[in-house]
């Protein structure tokens, strides 16, 4: 699979399982499959975190009352008591208006207390909680077609690189190199921590396609992988060097049932008295080191890139210690809300939602029919008066796995595909490869068997599999394997068509001329 550019664009459910995992022989790594429940989560106790930090007294009326009212929406969210959660969010915004000034004197709570909820606290958790409300209560019926897209969470068991204890140290590139293991509290308890990050923005995703896609939530964990990171001079990056050589140890028929991917790997960020730096070395004052982002690869799968500490503790430039779970459950689903928009807006170049990126920063940069004043104003805007119009559609976008209806398969017979030819140049020479014989073949029938020949004059057997959405080849095929996958066109919303494209084999499309 091709890895497409990296988007560093960062600005920076509680559930039941039953687990079983499967090993690959080869490298010990393991895909882990979780059987979910959805059971009542217990309460999250508010007063517990006011107490942390010195009690209520300590924070603004509108800051208590946001966070207040989030948390009781989300678990009336969970409960399916959307009506109730309505007169609750209502209420809120009455006393609050959304994109409204007011919402900015929070934000000094959270900087005084060093606490984690998201700029400003709660407020992007607060509007997906309301997409998905009023989704729910607005739509009684289930769509007739409804698509289910995996998000594969690849937890990366260790990381290597240089260290730098000092500030000189990173300035000079220096550092002792040193391995970390990846943070155990993100596997505990069948993964809940995780879990109870993606919950709310899972949920906004579903209501964000009008009910007609459902992401499900896959693990699989590389053990026995060391992935190399990179702390950069200036101070601005303690990342990945390469992701896409993270996904490339992913087994091949894991992948192509993968439609999204979310990487977690032991943090290569210096702070402040951890593994072995001095307490007052300088990085935590002075440094907000970017560990990931939004990245691409395959078939445009969005790639969440992002280290474990980023889940367990609040990161130095934006709170203070151990994160809580009030935090993660308000402050996760805005971080993974801002990379998914990073990726839908490339996803629709000709909308212009983001052309040099974070463009929404500059307000003068909003359309004119675009209200509000914060991040997730610009989000609500751009889903709700352009993305949901868009061509194709948003949960064909985002299901990039998405397999053709059993009603267009059942129509498929092998006469059309006989005596055609399938010319791969066009595709070819789009990636600066020279095109030749082997680019140009026919379908072809000798007695009862069907074979694959090209202009070369090689040739090897196939069989139909409609059922499977393609022609299966044998042991006589030199690329051992692989399979011709039915491509078929779409219409301008996305969905499949009976018309015939072409094959798609490994990876390149040979169309029907």
């Amino acid at each position: 699979m091709k890895i497409q550019s990296l988007f560093i664009l960062i600005c920076i459910l509680l559930l039941n399982c039953t687990t079983t995992t499967t090993t690959n022989e080869n490298t010990g790594n393991k895909e882990i499959k979780n059987s979910k429940t959805t059971v009542s989560p217990p309460k999250t106790d508010l007063n517990a975190f006011f107490n942390r930090y010195g009690g209520k007294a300590n924070f603004q009326t509108h800051y208590i009352d946001a966070i207040t009212t989030m948390i009781t929406v989300e678990d009336l969210v969970k409960e399916n008591k959307y009506q109730t959660a309505k007169i609750a969010l209502n209420k809120l915004w009455q006393k609050y208006p959304v994109g409204e000034n007011i919402w900015w004197d929070t934000k000094a709570d959270d900087k005084k207390n060093q606490t984690n909820l998201g700029r400003p606290p709660a407020y992007s958790a607060l509007r997906m909680l309301t997409n998905i409300v009023d989704y729910q209560l607005n739509n009684p019926q289930s769509p007739s077609e409804v698509l289910t897209s995996t998000l594969r969470v690849v937890l990366v068991g260790c990381s290597e690189g240089k260290n730098p204890s000092t500030v000189t140290e990173m300035k000079n590139g220096t550092g002792r190199k040193t391995t970390k293991i990846i943070d155990a509290r993100l596997k505990a308890d069948n993964h809940q921590i995780i879990d109870q990050s993606l919950d709310l923005f899972l949920r906004y995703v579903n209501a964000m396609t009008n009910g007609r896609l459902k992401v499900e939530v896959k693990y699989y964990d590389l053990e026995n992988y060391c992935a190399s990171t990179k702390v950069s001079k200036d101070g601005k990056y303690a990342n990945l060097k390469n992701y896409g050589e993270v996904l490339n140890q992913i087994p091949q028929n894991i992948k192509q049932e993968t439609d999204w991917w979310w990487i977690l790997y032991p943090s290569a960020v210096p702070e402040d008295g951890i593994n072995g730096i001095a307490p007052n070395a300088g990085f935590d004052k002075n440094y907000e080191f970017i560990t990931g982002g939004m990245g691409a690869y395959g078939q445009n799968e969005p790639t969440f890139i992002i280290d474990d500490r980023w889940l367990v503790r609040c990161p130095p430039h934006l709170g203070h210690g151990k994160m809580s779970d009030i935090e993660r459950r308000a402050y996760l689903p805005q971080w993974l809300q801002h990379e998914f928009f990073h990726h839908l807006y490339r996803s629709y170049p000709k909308l212009q939602l983001e052309v040099k990126g974070h463009d929404w920063f500059d307000r003068t940069f909003w359309a004119k029919d675009f209200k509000g004043t914060f991040e997730a104003d610009y989000y609500h805007e751009t889903l709700h008066k352009r993305l949901k119009t868009a061509k194709p559609a948003l949960h064909y976008t985002l299901n990039p796995t998405y397999q053709p209806t059993n009603r267009v398969l059942n129509n498929l017979k092998i006469s059309q595909f006989l005596n055609q030819t399938f010319d791969a140049s066009e595709m070819v020479k789009a990636r600066g490869i020279e095109v030749n014989d082997w680019h140009i073949a026919q379908i072809i029938q000798e007695g009862n068997k069907y074979y694959w020949k090209n202009k070369a004059g090689a040739k090897w057997e196939v069989v139909p599999d409609f059922q499977n959405n393609r022609l299966k080849t044998k042991d006589d095929n030199p690329y051992k394997g692989h399979h011709f996958f039915i491509s078929f066109k779409k219409d301008e919303n996305g969905g499949f068509t009976n018309t015939i494209e072409g094959l798609d084999f490994n990876g390149t499309i040979y169309k029907l001329r």
